[in-house]
């Protein structure tokens, strides 16, 4: 029996590129493929649902997770004193074997790195 594989694909991009929406349309088109949602504090823009396009907390919320090691946090980035987090939902599973995460250029090597040895025979991809 052929063991499943399971797949990160990585869509980064600069603020407002179009990562998200692009993430959406994978995941549409690729079978069994989920987006991940993250977490900024920032305020939610023109549009944006909490828990469709971000969960919007403030600072504290977010340092506290990245403290917490059962958090699943990995990641974050600072763009324009701002935090944007991967959930912990992030990592495939055999229930959603292939997640997508829109994630921004300056925090793409550390989201790769830090999730690489969690994905075990997987791949992460990085979408052009």
């Amino acid at each position: 029996m052929t063991e499943r594989v399971r797949n990160l694909h990585l869509i980064p991009g600069v603020s407002a590129s179009g990562k998200t929406t692009m993430a959406r349309y994978m995941s549409g088109v690729v079978a069994g493929a989920e987006v991940s949602i993250g977490y900024t504090t920032r305020p939610p823009r023109d549009g944006e649902v909490e828990g469709r396009d971000y969960y919007f907390r403030d600072a504290e919320h977010h340092e506290k997770m990245m403290a917490n090691p059962q958090g699943g946090w990995k990641s974050s980035d600072i763009g324009f004193y701002k935090y944007y987090s991967p959930d912990s939902n992030v990592i495939p599973t055999d229930k959603t074997p292939v997640r997508i995460l829109p994630v921004a250029y300056s925090a793409l090597r550390d989201v790769e790195r830090d999730y690489r040895p969690v994905i075990g025979d997987g791949l992460i991809t990085i979408v052009p």
